[in-house]
C-alpha cells in the first residue's frame, strides 16, 4: 500500500455537516472550559509577560529577563491576540490562541487520514481525536502546548501535499511546511 492513497475529489454534504458539527461542539466546550478555569500560576506570568507596551519589549524582555519558558513567538501571538480583543477577560485573550489551535489540529488529522484512507468515516473519527485526548485540556490553557501540536498537523499536511506524485505544484505547501516547523 503507497504511503499517501489521496483524498476522495469531493467531500459529500453529510461529510461537510459532521465534520463542522465535532469542530462546533469542540469549540463550545473548549470556550465554556475557558470560562470556567482560573490561571495557573505559570498562566500568570505568561499573561504578565505579553502585557508589554509592544512586539520589541517582548523580545527584549524574553532575551534579557525570561519569566516564562515558552517561544518568544508564543508571546508575540498572544500580544496580538490581546491587541486584537481588548475587551475579553485576561484568561479568554491568554487561551484563546490554543482553542483555536484544537481547531486546526482537527482539520488537519481530518486532512491526513482522509489522504491516509481515502474514506470519510475514518478521517471522521480521526477528527474527533484530539478533543476527546488530551489536546482537549491543552486548548483551555495558556500554553504553547495547543498550538505546537497544531503546527505539527500543519507541518505534516504540508509534507503529504509535497510528497504526492501527482502534485501540479509544491511551492505553497513547501512554504506551509517551511513556517509550520
Amino acid at each position: 500500500m503507497p504511503a499517501t492513497v489521496g483524498a476522495p475529489a469531493r467531500l459529500s454534504p453529510a461529510t461537510l455537516l459532521a465534520g463542522v458539527a465535532i469542530l462546533v461542539s469542540s469549540f463550545v466546550l473548549v470556550l465554556l472550559s475557558i470560562h470556567y478555569k482560573l490561571f495557573w500560576g505559570d498562566e500568570v506570568l505568561e499573561y504578565y509577560a505579553d502585557t508589554k507596551p509592544g512586539i520589541g519589549a517582548i523580545l527584549f524582555g524574553q532575551l534579557h529577563y525570561p519569566s516564562v519558558a515558552e517561544p518568544a513567538a508564543f508571546n508575540v501571538l498572544l500580544h496580538l491576540m490581546r491587541k486584537l480583543l481588548p475587551a475579553a477577560t485576561p484568561e479568554f485573550s491568554s487561551r484563546i490562541l490554543s482553542a483555536l489551535s484544537l481547531l486546526v489540529t482537527e482539520v488537519c488529522v481530518f486532512r491526513i487520514t482522509l489522504r491516509l484512507t481515502g474514506e470519510h468515516r475514518p478521517a471522521l473519527f480521526a477528527m474527533a481525536l484530539p478533543f476527546l485526548l488530551a489536546t482537549f485540556s491543552y486548548a483551555a490553557e495558556a500554553r504553547p502546548y495547543g498550538l505546537l501540536t497544531a503546527l505539527f498537523a500543519v507541518a505534516l499536511v504540508s509534507y503529504q501535499a509535497v510528497v504526492e506524485p501527482n502534485a501540479r505544484w509544491r511551492t505553497i505547501p513547501l512554504l506551509g511546511l517551511f513556517l509550520s516547523l
